[in-house]
């Protein structure tokens, strides 16, 4: 992944996703709006934690949308991979991962967590999770 990058992907999996999208296209539009306002709230997450020395990691946040249901947050900071990954001289403060991880839960708490899969089971949230985000 590029530096200071994290993608919020629902990912596609073609034939496996059809009961995602027989749930129709309220559904679809109803999921993609959760997954740019979760993008939103990393960025307004990730721009409060961010480490701060001269300001420059916490006001370079951006978020871009690559295609339906992938949103991209990212720090384009030269420096913002090595502060957040960490160096052997310096300790990772993966801001950016932790700002997603928050999020993340929240975004299928927001959808109801009960997405009907394969001979009527619902899925758990972990399940959920795993299956739309990998």
């Amino acid at each position: 992944m590029s530096p200071g990058v994290m993608k919020i992907v629902a990912k596609d999996r073609g034939s496996e996703m059809k009961p995602f999208f027989a749930a129709g296209s309220e559904f679809i539009e109803q999921t993609d709006e959760a997954l740019a306002t979760g993008a939103s709230q990393i960025k307004a997450i990730a721009e409060f934690t961010a480490p701060y020395k001269t300001g420059r990691l916490s006001e370079n946040h951006e978020v871009k949308r690559l295609r339906k249901f992938v949103y991209q947050v990212f720090n384009n900071t030269p420096y913002a991979f090595w502060v957040h990954d960490g160096t052997r001289f310096m300790a990772p403060r993966p801001w950016l991962k932790n700002a997603h991880d928050e999020v993340v839960g929240g975004i299928i708490a927001s959808l109801g967590a009960s997405f009907g899969y394969g001979g009527g089971r619902k899925m758990t949230m972990a399940e959920a999770e795993k299956e739309l985000f990998g």
